[in-house]
């Protein structure tokens, strides 16, 4: 069984650039009605004792299997389209993604030594990964999520899933930062503007994850 995950801080604490509201209505109601779906569909199945992780991975293949060489009910096939796949990515984006957000106190905190040092590597400063993300994000046609994740050889690079899309389908790639591009994460506030969303966003963001 999947808990819903506690956030690591009260809901108005990311005010103003993500409401007490917005996040009542995008945890309470969006997070809690992915974990509680998920949680019907697992039960009584060889998934109800596996990882989220796994249960993505399984059930995103044509043809997913326990792990024991045992085809699992059709019912959950084919892949990235079946519920099961959807709710359990759905989770664990959501997860990532308040994982990704902290406080910004006190003013000037948002980054340390470790993760700066790692961006200006890579992206030589923060406004040019800054100016990658945003310009992912506003290009993505529809719902999404757009990622900072890392190579085998802990190289980053930026790129955006549609829906309910993860990178955990790539056992090469791992996750390390994301930031939900689904309207219910900003429109109470921002209605339709995504980029002014995420351009308030960043004093939010927990860029640790890239340490």
């Amino acid at each position: 069984m999947t808990e819903l995950m506690k956030l690591p801080y009260a809901q108005d604490a990311l005010e103003p650039a993500i409401s007490k509201e917005t996040i009542s209505y995008h945890y309470g109601k969006h997070h809690r009605g992915y974990v509680d779906n998920l949680n019907k569909l697992v039960e009584g199945t060889a998934y109800a004792d596996m990882k989220l992780e796994d249960i993505i991975r399984e059930a995103g293949q044509d043809f997913p299997r326990d792990g024991r060489g045992t085809a699992l009910g059709t019912q959950y096939c084919p892949g990235n389209g079946s519920p099961l796949f959807v709710n359990a990515a759905q989770v664990y984006n959501h997860n990532l993604y308040w994982e990704s957000l902290r406080p910004d106190e006190p003013v000037g905190s948002g980054m340390s030594e470790a993760a700066s040092s790692y961006i200006n590597e890579y992206w030589g400063s923060i406004d040019r990964l800054k100016s990658a993300v945003t310009r992912t994000a506003t290009k993505l046609f529809g719902s999404g999520w757009v990622w900072i994740c890392k190579h085998e050889d802990n190289s980053p690079f930026v790129r955006a899933t549609h829906d309910a899309g993860t990178p955990l389908d790539d056992p090469l790639v791992t996750p390390l930062l994301v930031i939900d591009v689904w309207e219910h994460a900003y429109y109470l506030q921002y209605k339709n503007d995504r980029a002014k969303y995420i351009e308030q966003i960043w004093p939010v963001i927990n860029w640790d994850k890239l340490a």
